[in-house]
């Protein structure tokens, strides 16, 4: 039986996401060995991760823009090389601003990477099992940060932090640009060929049969659910993901061995991995509203679990559930998008609300570096987390159902 070459592209989507971990989960391990080294606090260290968040968010609108006139390849290219030197130039940092030059750097081209030529390549590939590719693809953030984080935490403990970075910077240039120059190719076209599941596909179809229907961008951004995803995607970000940077220092402050958070990161990794995947099957099979409430929900037992462990024991069942609300920034922006918007502006609208998906990462990680620093503990933080969850809950739901509304009223103009 003949493999569609659908798959071949998604094969090299989930090479580029195993470099998202490197610029994401990876950096979590430094928190401790570089504020304890340099003298820095929590907060003020871990806000070139914001800084970092800013700027992917202004990289992801203007990258998506560059994209057809620039190409997926060069555009892949030039990012992954200025982000490898961007990290082996920070294994030399000694001051906060050094570190915070290190972040806009690597955040304005971390998406051109990453998220953008995933998300668009899965959207142009896939008709069928679109959400299943999706969550694939997304997966390997989680293989990469499940192979990584041990390797990374062995450098920084026998080599140092300097050394951490450094290794970063070269795995993004090898997992980045050998795949862009003879493997990916965004667009079906380029092959000679249609999407997976083309034939079945309902609605217009343009260039090698990518279904184009859709609310026009105009109408979208003025839409109630336009703001509502945004809202709701955002606060589940700073609630949830943003943990993810402070899971270590979390758990070493509650009696775990210092030696055992790359255990910890590479347990969380893992369960996202299986996370993703069968929340990307979730969307195919009972769409995306229930499957994002099922992610939003077990974010909020994840957090809950982080309040009431104690003791040096790894909490597993902890991590695994909390690894199961981090896909919000990852595998649910782009099929939020095509559940809101449809197909016809989606690099457009998709790009708006992966923005703020990052910008909540970004402002939420100095959130909880700021409840150590004042409390002594992770706790404030994640309680206000826990307030979160339920409100963007409600604001998901009420977005999609008004959703449907707005495409009726698109189709009768």
């Amino acid at each position: 039986m003949k493999i569609h070459k659908a798959w071949l592209m998604m094969g090299a989507c989930c090479v580029l996401m195993m470099s998202l971990a490197l610029n994401t989960t990876c950096l979590s391990l430094f928190t401790k060995p570089v504020t304890e080294a340099l003298g820095f606090p929590r907060s003020a260290f871990t806000a070139y991760i914001s800084v970092a968040g800013v700027m992917t968010a202004v990289g992801v609108t203007v990258w998506g823009r560059v994209l057809p006139r620039l190409g997926m390849k060069r555009m892949i290219v030039i990012s992954g090389v200025m982000i490898g030197l961007c990290f082996i130039l920070a294994g030399r940092a000694d001051s906060l601003w050094q570190f915070y030059v290190v972040g806009v750097v690597f955040g304005f081209f971390s998406p051109a990477v990453t998220v953008l030529p995933q998300a668009v390549t899965i959207n142009n590939w896939f008709v069928e099992k679109k959400g299943l590719a999706m969550g694939i693809t997304m997966a390997f953030s989680g293989v990469g940060a499940a192979v990584f984080s041990p390797l990374l935490s062995l450098v920084i403990n026998s080599r140092g932090w300097e050394w951490g970075y450094v290794t970063i910077g070269i795995a993004t240039i090898l997992l980045s640009v050998p795949v862009a120059l003879f493997v990916l190719k965004s667009n079906p076209a380029e092959l000679g060929t249609t999407p997976y599941g083309a034939r079945t596909a309902e609605g217009p179809l343009g260039d090698a049969g990518i279904d184009r229907s859709g609310v026009p961008f105009g109408v979208a951004v003025r839409s109630f659910p336009f703001y509502g995803a945004l809202i709701s995607v955002a606060l589940a970000s700073i609630a949830v993901v943003s943990l993810s940077q402070h899971i270590p220092a979390h758990l070493v402050s509650r009696g775990l061995p210092e030696v055992q958070g790359g255990v910890a990161m590479s347990i969380l990794a893992v369960g996202m991995i299986f996370a993703k995947v069968g929340l990307g099957w979730l969307n195919d099979h009972v769409g995306t509203m229930a499957g994002m409430l099922v992610c939003y929900a077990l974010g909020f037992a994840g957090l809950l679990l982080m309040i009431l462990v104690k003791g040096g024991a790894m909490p597993v069942p902890a991590l695994i559930v909390l690894a199961c609300g981090i896909p919000v920034t990852t595998v649910w922006p782009p099929l939020l998008t095509a559940k809101l918007f449809g197909q016809k502006n989606f690099p457009k609208i998709f790009t708006f609300i992966q923005s703020v998906a990052i910008l909540g990462y970004g402002l939420g990680t100095p959130l909880y570096g700021m409840s150590f620093d004042r409390t002594g503990s992770y706790d404030a933080m994640l309680v206000v987390s826990l307030v979160m969850m339920p409100v963007a809950a409600v604001l998901l739901v009420l977005s999609i159902r008004r959703s449907a509304g707005l495409a009726r009223a698109t189709e009768t103009e």
